[in-house]
């Protein structure tokens, strides 16, 4: 319900959202009026719509702003802090890297093992297939 004034205009298109006393707008006639009323019903429930839809929007550009003003408050650090800071995240990011490479020099070792287990498998398989060829072919030519 929308309230204009002393009159109250529903979200749908009924009759009696005309006001009893028509001395309103006493230079206009009631059809004239009824028309202007259900033309204010239609804004009101595009209005609605456009609220309802849009709200969701709003909420979050506020809550986005709220964190913004509270960026701003924080207090701008000095430089030495800040170089103090970026020497540990370095020191740290280089302790990491070299825990990486060991990990990885295991893996490679690990890897390289698998890879000649791998080759063995090939060859002695390789190996049979021409051993069963040759069985093939002897036993056809007796």
């Amino acid at each position: 319900m929308i309230v204009i004034g002393r009159h109250t205009i529903g979200l749908s298109a009924r009759d009696d959202l005309i006001p009893s006393d028509l001395d309103v707008m006493p230079f206009l006639g009631q059809e004239i009026y009824r028309r202007l009323n259900m033309a204010t019903v239609s804004t009101a429930k595009v209005l609605a719509r456009l609220i309802l839809r849009l709200s969701p929007l709003i909420i979050d550009a506020t809550q986005t702003v709220r964190k913004w003003r509270k960026k701003g408050d924080v207090p701008i650090e000095d430089i030495p802090s800040r170089v103090e800071r970026l020497e540990k995240n370095m020191d740290l990011q280089s302790n990491l890297n070299e825990q990486f490479i060991t990990d990885m020099q295991v893996l490679k070792s690990a890897l390289e093992e698998i890879h000649t287990s791998i080759k063995f498998v090939f060859y002695l398989a390789l190996l049979a297939c021409v051993f069963s060829l040759v069985a093939l072919v002897l036993h056809f030519l007796k």
